[in-house]
Protein backbone atom coordinates (compact mmCIF):
# COMPACT_ATOMS: atom_id res chain seq x y z
CA UNK A 1 0.00 0.00 0.00
CA UNK A 2 1.54 3.65 -0.77
CA UNK A 3 1.11 6.77 1.56
CA UNK A 4 -1.49 7.94 -0.31
CA UNK A 5 -3.54 4.91 -0.92
CA UNK A 6 -3.46 4.55 3.32
CA UNK A 7 -4.48 8.70 3.22
CA UNK A 8 -7.34 7.53 1.10
CA UNK A 9 -8.66 4.49 3.36
CA UNK A 10 -8.28 6.41 6.39
CA UNK A 11 -10.12 9.31 5.09
CA UNK A 12 -12.53 6.91 3.98
CA UNK A 13 -12.76 5.31 7.60
CA UNK A 14 -13.12 8.74 9.00
CA UNK A 15 -15.59 10.44 6.95
CA UNK A 16 -17.47 6.99 7.86
CA UNK A 17 -18.94 8.22 11.27
CA UNK A 18 -16.52 6.75 12.84
CA UNK A 19 -15.55 8.24 16.74
CA UNK A 20 -11.65 7.85 16.60
CA UNK A 21 -8.92 6.24 14.31
CA UNK A 22 -7.05 3.01 16.47
CA UNK A 23 -3.71 2.53 15.37
CA UNK A 24 -2.94 -0.99 17.02
CA UNK A 25 0.38 -2.26 17.96
CA UNK A 26 1.90 0.80 15.24
CA UNK A 27 5.93 1.78 16.75
CA UNK A 28 7.29 -0.02 13.90
CA UNK A 29 4.98 2.21 11.24
CA UNK A 30 5.68 5.59 13.33
CA UNK A 31 6.92 7.46 10.66
CA UNK A 32 4.23 6.64 8.19
CA UNK A 33 1.77 7.22 10.46
CA UNK A 34 3.24 10.84 11.78
CA UNK A 35 2.98 11.85 8.31
CA UNK A 36 -0.56 9.97 7.84
CA UNK A 37 -1.61 12.40 10.89
CA UNK A 38 -0.51 15.10 9.53
CA UNK A 39 -2.55 14.45 6.45
CA UNK A 40 -5.30 14.03 7.82
CA UNK A 41 -5.27 17.01 10.28
CA UNK A 42 -4.72 19.03 7.25
CA UNK A 43 -7.98 17.70 5.42
CA UNK A 44 -10.01 18.46 8.54
CA UNK A 45 -10.53 15.24 10.26
CA UNK A 46 -10.51 16.02 13.86
CA UNK A 47 -11.43 12.83 15.81
CA UNK A 48 -9.44 11.77 18.52
CA UNK A 49 -6.02 9.74 16.84
CA UNK A 50 -5.89 6.61 20.08
CA UNK A 51 -1.95 5.44 20.13
CA UNK A 52 -2.53 1.38 21.18
CA UNK A 53 0.59 0.44 22.09
CA UNK A 54 2.92 -2.17 24.12
CA UNK A 55 3.99 0.05 26.66
CA UNK A 56 7.68 -0.96 26.02
CA UNK A 57 8.24 2.85 24.82
CA UNK A 58 11.61 4.64 23.71
CA UNK A 59 11.46 7.97 25.26
CA UNK A 60 12.27 9.97 22.59
CA UNK A 61 10.26 8.51 20.19
CA UNK A 62 7.17 9.20 22.96
CA UNK A 63 8.05 12.92 22.97
CA UNK A 64 6.53 12.71 18.84
CA UNK A 65 3.79 10.53 19.44
CA UNK A 66 2.57 12.75 22.11
CA UNK A 67 2.55 15.42 19.81
CA UNK A 68 0.09 13.87 17.53
CA UNK A 69 -1.90 11.30 19.17
CA UNK A 70 -4.93 12.01 21.44
CA UNK A 71 -5.89 9.02 23.45
CA UNK A 72 -2.95 6.87 24.74
CA UNK A 73 -3.93 3.19 25.48
CA UNK A 74 -0.48 1.49 26.71
CA UNK A 75 -0.21 -2.10 28.19
CA UNK A 76 1.26 -2.48 31.88
CA UNK A 77 2.31 -6.18 31.23
CA UNK A 78 4.92 -6.81 33.29
CA UNK A 79 5.81 -5.85 37.18
CA UNK A 80 7.81 -8.94 37.50
CA UNK A 81 11.43 -8.52 35.53
CA UNK A 82 12.05 -12.02 35.30
CA UNK A 83 8.67 -12.41 33.90
CA UNK A 84 9.61 -10.06 31.87
CA UNK A 85 13.03 -11.43 31.06
CA UNK A 86 11.52 -14.63 30.18
CA UNK A 87 8.04 -13.34 27.80
CA UNK A 88 10.15 -10.46 25.79
CA UNK A 89 13.78 -10.64 26.53
CA UNK A 90 14.67 -7.89 28.47
CA UNK A 91 14.14 -7.10 32.54
CA UNK A 92 13.63 -3.50 31.93
CA UNK A 93 10.43 -3.35 30.77
CA UNK A 94 8.56 -2.35 34.46
CA UNK A 95 11.04 0.57 34.16
CA UNK A 96 10.16 1.14 30.65
CA UNK A 97 6.53 1.14 30.79
CA UNK A 98 6.56 3.26 33.94
CA UNK A 99 8.74 6.06 32.81
CA UNK A 100 6.62 5.95 29.44
CA UNK A 101 3.47 5.99 31.72
CA UNK A 102 4.48 8.84 34.04
CA UNK A 103 5.33 10.68 30.30
CA UNK A 104 1.49 10.54 28.96
CA UNK A 105 0.19 11.22 32.06
CA UNK A 106 2.36 14.40 32.35
CA UNK A 107 1.66 15.37 28.72
CA UNK A 108 -2.06 14.42 28.33
CA UNK A 109 -3.71 13.59 31.72
CA UNK A 110 -6.26 10.79 32.46
CA UNK A 111 -8.89 9.61 29.81
CA UNK A 112 -11.41 12.30 29.60
CA UNK A 113 -14.23 11.93 30.11
CA UNK A 114 -14.84 9.10 31.86
CA UNK A 115 -18.42 8.05 31.04
CA UNK A 116 -19.57 4.94 32.08
CA UNK A 117 -22.62 4.70 30.35
CA UNK A 118 -21.18 5.05 26.49
CA UNK A 119 -22.73 7.83 25.89
CA UNK A 120 -20.03 10.23 25.63
CA UNK A 121 -16.64 9.32 23.74
CA UNK A 122 -13.42 9.88 25.40
CA UNK A 123 -11.51 13.13 23.22
CA UNK A 124 -7.81 12.68 24.99
CA UNK A 125 -5.75 11.15 28.02
CA UNK A 126 -4.27 7.85 29.07
CA UNK A 127 -6.28 4.48 29.90
CA UNK A 128 -3.76 1.81 31.24
CA UNK A 129 -4.27 -1.69 29.92
CA UNK A 130 -3.38 -4.78 31.97
CA UNK A 131 -3.84 -8.75 30.88
CA UNK A 132 -3.90 -11.05 33.71
CA UNK A 133 -1.99 -14.00 32.86
CA UNK A 134 -2.10 -17.48 34.38
CA UNK A 135 -0.09 -18.70 37.31
CA UNK A 136 1.05 -15.03 37.53
CA UNK A 137 -1.55 -12.94 39.94
CA UNK A 138 1.57 -11.55 42.09
CA UNK A 139 2.70 -10.04 38.63
CA UNK A 140 -0.72 -8.49 38.41
CA UNK A 141 -0.84 -7.29 41.85
CA UNK A 142 2.23 -5.87 41.75
CA UNK A 143 1.08 -4.21 38.19
CA UNK A 144 -1.48 -2.46 40.11
CA UNK A 145 0.27 -1.22 42.95
CA UNK A 146 2.99 -0.01 40.49
CA UNK A 147 -0.18 2.57 39.54
CA UNK A 148 -1.53 3.35 42.23
CA UNK A 149 1.84 4.59 43.90
CA UNK A 150 2.31 6.78 40.92
CA UNK A 151 -0.95 8.16 39.93
CA UNK A 152 -3.03 7.23 43.00
CA UNK A 153 -6.72 6.01 42.72
CA UNK A 154 -8.20 8.32 39.46
CA UNK A 155 -5.84 6.75 36.84
CA UNK A 156 -7.77 4.88 34.36
CA UNK A 157 -7.10 0.69 34.53
CA UNK A 158 -8.52 -2.03 31.87
CA UNK A 159 -8.18 -5.44 33.42
CA UNK A 160 -8.25 -7.91 30.86
CA UNK A 161 -8.94 -11.63 31.30
CA UNK A 162 -9.00 -12.32 27.19
CA UNK A 163 -5.70 -14.01 27.55
CA UNK A 164 -5.53 -17.45 25.20
CA UNK A 165 -2.23 -19.51 25.29
CA UNK A 166 -1.03 -20.04 21.05
CA UNK A 167 0.25 -23.60 20.23
CA UNK A 168 3.92 -22.77 21.00
CA UNK A 169 2.87 -21.96 24.91
CA UNK A 170 2.01 -25.45 25.02
CA UNK A 171 5.05 -26.93 23.40
CA UNK A 172 6.94 -24.53 26.06
CA UNK A 173 4.83 -25.17 28.54
CA UNK A 174 4.51 -22.20 29.68
CA UNK A 175 1.29 -19.58 30.13
CA UNK A 176 -0.61 -22.92 28.52
CA UNK A 177 -3.67 -22.55 29.86
CA UNK A 178 -6.51 -19.55 30.37
CA UNK A 179 -6.54 -17.54 33.59
CA UNK A 180 -9.37 -18.97 35.97
CA UNK A 181 -11.85 -16.95 37.47
CA UNK A 182 -10.86 -17.46 40.78
CA UNK A 183 -7.08 -15.74 39.53
CA UNK A 184 -8.96 -12.67 37.66
CA UNK A 185 -11.13 -11.92 41.10
CA UNK A 186 -8.26 -11.57 43.46
CA UNK A 187 -6.72 -9.03 41.05
CA UNK A 188 -10.07 -7.41 40.76
CA UNK A 189 -10.32 -7.44 44.93
CA UNK A 190 -6.73 -6.11 45.22
CA UNK A 191 -7.83 -3.24 42.60
CA UNK A 192 -10.81 -2.38 44.69
CA UNK A 193 -8.50 -2.35 48.02
CA UNK A 194 -6.93 -0.26 46.74
CA UNK A 195 -9.05 2.09 45.94
CA UNK A 196 -9.08 2.22 42.57
CA UNK A 197 -12.17 4.57 41.52
CA UNK A 198 -11.84 3.78 36.86
CA UNK A 199 -12.06 0.53 35.91
CA UNK A 200 -13.00 -1.92 33.03
CA UNK A 201 -13.44 -5.18 33.89
CA UNK A 202 -13.39 -8.47 31.44
CA UNK A 203 -15.44 -11.17 34.10
CA UNK A 204 -15.91 -13.46 30.53
CA UNK A 205 -13.03 -13.83 29.22
CA UNK A 206 -13.57 -11.28 26.15
CA UNK A 207 -15.03 -12.44 22.81
CA UNK A 208 -13.36 -15.03 20.61
CA UNK A 209 -14.60 -13.31 17.63
CA UNK A 210 -12.05 -11.09 18.19
CA UNK A 211 -8.91 -13.66 18.62
CA UNK A 212 -6.98 -12.76 14.84
CA UNK A 213 -6.51 -15.99 12.29
CA UNK A 214 -4.06 -14.40 10.05
CA UNK A 215 -4.23 -17.10 7.70
CA UNK A 216 -7.86 -15.30 6.49
CA UNK A 217 -7.93 -12.29 4.51
CA UNK A 218 -9.78 -10.82 7.07
CA UNK A 219 -8.69 -11.80 10.22
CA UNK A 220 -11.44 -11.03 12.88
CA UNK A 221 -14.45 -13.25 12.28
CA UNK A 222 -15.97 -10.15 14.66
CA UNK A 223 -15.61 -7.42 12.33
CA UNK A 224 -15.97 -8.59 8.91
Amino acid sequence: MTPEELLEQALALARSGVHNLNFVTPDHFWPHLRRLAAELRNADVDIPFIWNCSGYCNADTLRQQLDVMDIFLPDFKFSDTSLAKRCIGDDSYPQLARQAMQMIVERVGFLRPWDVSGDICASRGLLVRHLVLPGEVANSLGVLKILYNDFGTDVPISLMSQYRPMPACAQRDFLNRQITMAEYREVCDYAEKLGFRKIFIQPKYGDPNFLPDFNRRKPFAGNP
